[in-house]
């Protein structure tokens, strides 16, 4: 795996990028947290989209998952660090978000064992 850092300025177009290339793709959401530890928030769930949100209270970063019967939104709030990993092959297969408080949210996307 690389992860690579992306400028603020590029947040958007890279997170739309992600978002059109892996729509529908299954993905896990887990949140790290200096205070409650590592938390599963979303576990395959078809990926809906990512998107930047700047807004007078500060910027966050939305992720949307799930259909019309299990839609989950969650909110990065103050988002001062992304990451995109990629795995051995180049492709894309996570990406990761901290706030300013430290908290870290992890985009990964889900691969299907192949078949035995």
């Amino acid at each position: 795996m690389t992860t690579t850092e992306i400028p603020p300025a590029e947040w958007a177009e890279r997170l739309n990028i992600f978002s059109r290339n892996q729509k529908g793709q299954l993905i896990s959401i887990d949140v790290l947290s200096p205070e409650l530890g590592a938390q599963t928030e979303v576990e395959n769930l078809p990926l809906v989209g990512l998107i930047v949100e700047p807004g007078d209270g500060g910027t966050t970063i939305a992720i949307a998952a799930g259909g019309p019967d299990d839609h989950i939104d969650h909110t990065v709030p103050a988002p001062s660090k992304v990451w995109l990993e990629r795995n051995e092959l180049g492709g894309e297969a996570a990406m990761q978000i901290e706030s300013a408080d430290g908290t870290r949210t992890i985009v990964r996307l889900m691969t299907i064992p192949p078949d035995k």
